[in-house]
Formats: C-alpha cells, structure tokens, sequence
C-alpha cells in the first residue's frame, strides 16, 4: 500500500513504529527506496526514540513523517483506552 509519494518521503525525517516492521511491510517507504529517493538508513527513528526523548526535531522546520505498520503494542493500548473509556 502506498499513502505517500518519493518525493514526501524523501523531504521528511522518517520515523516509524519499528524499523524492522517498516522495512517488511511499509509500501510507500519501500518504493521510496526502490525509487532511489531515499535510502534505508533514512528510516531509523523509531517510536519508542521519541518517546524516550531522543530523536527530536533538531529545527521546527523540519518534517516528521510518521509510518506505523503496526504493532501490537500500539493495539493493546488503544484497546486499554476503549475499554477505560466505556466503564
């Protein structure tokens, strides 16, 4: 599946749930890579990065693109929420 072009991709900072994940399953990344826009090491912060407080923007210019691919976690948490929301 591809929700962005090359070129998006290629002009943001790109983080993502996790890299190995991203790497597998994420088509628009995938085809950014396989389009030569942008290259694999580029996709190396991920969620829990930012979470931590590393890997934060370093100009508030600068473009965070955000790929989940899912991940089991993320799915637990927003099921936890539901469940805390209709009690």
């Amino acid at each position: 599946m591809r929700e962005t072009d090359a070129l998006a991709v290629a002009r943001a900072r790109v983080v993502v749930d996790t890299r190995a994940g991203a790497l597998e399953e994420a088509g628009d990344l995938l085809q950014a890579i396989a389009e030569g826009a942008i290259g694999r090491e580029a996709i190396s912060t991920e969620l829990r990065d930012l979470l931590s407080g590393a890997g934060r923007r370093g100009d508030p210019g600068e473009i965070t693109l955000f790929k989940s691919v899912g991940y089991a976690l993320e799915d637990l948490v927003a099921a936890r929420r539901v469940v805390d929301n209709a009690a």
